[in-house]
């Protein structure tokens, strides 16, 4: 897979609502990620920026590298101050030993590792920061839980991808002192976000557009009924942020 693959891409349809209603890593998760020492920083597979702006406000350098020019097209209008640049986790437009971390945000597992790996060394000066970071709603919450479920119904003939949650480096790669940690949060959205959000998945986008308008309509109803959502202006939603880092070796 030596680009996003065609399910990966699908993303830039909706790519005015993904950035409005997909939530963004917890910064504590961006800190812990993050080296000391300040230097480049490269937001890899970086969509519409939700991470790119979180780095933007802390690193005086950032570049953002996407695939899809309708991402990278909200992405530039969001971040206007950032190098955006078309490219992949496989073919990263840079050059060697240009970056101090390399970050991927809820993405890793569009990439090839075979190939990502290799460049993302590549661009790495030693002791480098290669992170990894997959920010999703906290289905610890019984809420949240049984709110996914009610999607899973409706939907129970297309397969939901969910993240594997970790990264499988290949034999000989350049990288030590891998760590994980799990961070946290909540972000807050109105109940009609809420249903928003769970239409900017693939899942959703690769429905026929009557199932899409079948189960938008099934699931505001579901919230709108809810006991803990229907009579709330605003919503706490949890999110969990797994985090895996590793060092690039000299």
């Amino acid at each position: 897979m030596g680009e996003r693959s065609p399910s990966g891409m699908s993303f830039g349809r909706s790519a005015v609502d993904y950035d409005r209603l997909r939530p963004g890593p917890p910064r504590a998760a961006v800190d812990w990620l993050l080296p000391g020492g300040g230097g480049g920083v490269v937001d890899l597979a970086a969509g519409t920026g939700a991470l790119t702006r979180l780095l933007s406000a802390r690193c005086r350098q950032v570049t953002a590298v996407e695939p899809d020019a309708r991402m990278r097209a909200v992405l530039t209008d969001r971040c206007p101050e950032v190098r955006t640049l078309a490219g992949s986790g496989e073919h990263l437009p840079l050059a060697d030993a240009c970056a101090h971390a390399v970050l991927v945000s809820s993405a890793w597992h569009w990439l090839d590792p075979a190939l990502a790996v290799v460049e993302i060394a590549r661009v790495l000066v030693p002791g480098g920061r290669f992170g990894v970071l997959w920010t999703r709603r906290d289905d610890d919450v019984p809420w949240v839980a049984e709110l996914d479920a009610f999607v899973r119904g409706l939907v129970r003939d297309i397969p939901l991808r969910e993240p594997c949650y970790q990264v499988d480096l290949p034999d000989g790669a350049p990288f030590t002192e891998v760590r994980t940690c799990v961070v946290r949060g909540t972000v807050e959205r109105t109940p009609e976000e809420l249903v928003g959000l769970y239409t900017t998945y693939g899942f959703f986008l690769r429905l026929p557009e009557a199932e899409q308008r079948r189960v938008r309509a099934r699931l505001a109803d579901h919230v709108a009924r809810h006991p803990l959502l229907a009579a709330a202006s605003r919503v706490a939603l949890p999110l969990r942020s797994v985090c895996w880092r590793a060092t690039r070796t000299g």
